[in-house]
């Protein structure tokens, strides 16, 4: 029987732009916030003894559908949402039971169908029931990793969608969820640079030789995919044509410990870095690296007074292209889904 904490997001990958499919994969989330936004016309036809003007002179021309997304960073279960985020993945085997998911940026992204389910209560019967609403054409406009100090990794993408539907049957999670797994977070995390290597389709980055940047205390990611959305053209009942991705602003921040001069050195030198944040999970075999080729301090990174501690330094960065790369941003799943 349902309740008032069933909301569920189902999702699938589409064949065809828009094209609703039934979704088969669950997804376990921490916040979302999805709408459907019709786009109506403006009358400017008067009639005498009016004053707003008739409905009928007014139709909805077209809806359009936004929302984000925010799950805790999985080892099971998350490999469709990092295609999603960038565009492209494989998954290969590694050993028994062990795969290994590479996820790389994407000239044109995937779209997905998305249905929300969502939980409503009849006071005259006293009981819930779940209506569905599904989103067709969803693609990911931006995302964004977030590590706050001690706490759980975060992966927010924010989805835009060609249209919303009501009318397609709700699909039950109950099935479909991945094996619970524990998200990966602070103290299962570090953060090195030096000269990386790419992954290999089986092999992950090598951190072996690499320098931890023991002073960090939190760190986000954030790219901007710079869609081309709200291109419309006729014979498609007014929704948005596929969007495609213009080139991306990659962005973040990096919140120190003033223990070294390495980032206010940088400010001068105009240093550049590449970085791996890297995840072990609470199972021996799970891990999530993520790979930023190159990245160059972009505002103000002066350390700050914190009240008798350490100086701590916010280090704003941006992400530029590295010469001979496959992807400026790389991202290496190790996990047991035998597919994405």
């Amino acid at each position: 029987m349902a309740n008032g904490l069933d909301t569920s997001i189902t999702i699938k990958k589409e064949t065809t732009y828009g094209t609703a499919v039934v979704t088969n994969k669950a997804l376990e989330f921490a916040d979302e916030s999805f709408s459907l936004t019709p786009e109506r016309l403006k009358a400017k036809t008067l009639r005498s003894g009016g004053k707003f003007g008739l409905a009928a002179k007014s139709p909805i021309v077209y809806r359009s559908g936004a929302g984000d997304l925010t799950v805790e960073a999985c080892p099971k279960g998350q490999g469709i949402l990092w295609e999603m985020a960038l565009g492209s993945g494989a998954s290969n085997l590694v050993s028994t039971g062990l795969y290994q998911q590479v996820f790389k940026m994407a000239d044109v992204l995937p779209s997905y169908t998305m249905q929300l389910g969502l939980p409503q209560f009849s006071p005259t019967a006293g009981t819930w029931s779940v209506n569905p609403f599904t989103f067709v054409g969803c693609m990911a406009s931006s995302w964004e990793l977030t590590l706050p100090n001690g706490g759980i990794l975060e992966l927010k993408l924010s989805i835009n969608a060609r249209d919303g539907k009501d009318d397609i049957a709700f699909v039950d999670p109950a099935s479909l969820y991945p094996a619970a797994s524990v998200p990966y977070h602070f103290g299962s995390a570090c953060i090195y640079s030096g000269t990386i290597s790419e992954p290999t389709t089986t092999a992950l980055i090598d951190t072996a030789g690499l320098t931890p940047i023991a002073s960090v205390v939190s760190a986000t990611l954030k790219v901007d995919n710079s869609l081309s959305t709200g291109t419309r053209r006729l014979c498609a009942g007014g929704l948005q044509a596929r969007p495609l991705p213009g080139q991306p602003v990659g962005t973040g921040t990096l919140v120190v410990d003033y223990v070294a001069d390495t980032f206010t050195d940088a400010i001068f030198a105009d240093t550049g870095f590449s970085m791996v944040m890297d995840f072990t999970g609470a199972e021996a075999a799970d891990r999530l690296q993520v790979l930023v080729q190159d990245f160059r301090i972009n505002g103000d990174a002066m350390p700050k007074p914190n009240n008798g501690q350490p100086l701590t330094q916010t280090v704003p960065f941006q992400l530029f292209d590295k010469v001979g790369q496959t992807s400026p941003i790389i991202v290496v799943q190790r996990t047991a889904d035998t597919a994405i």
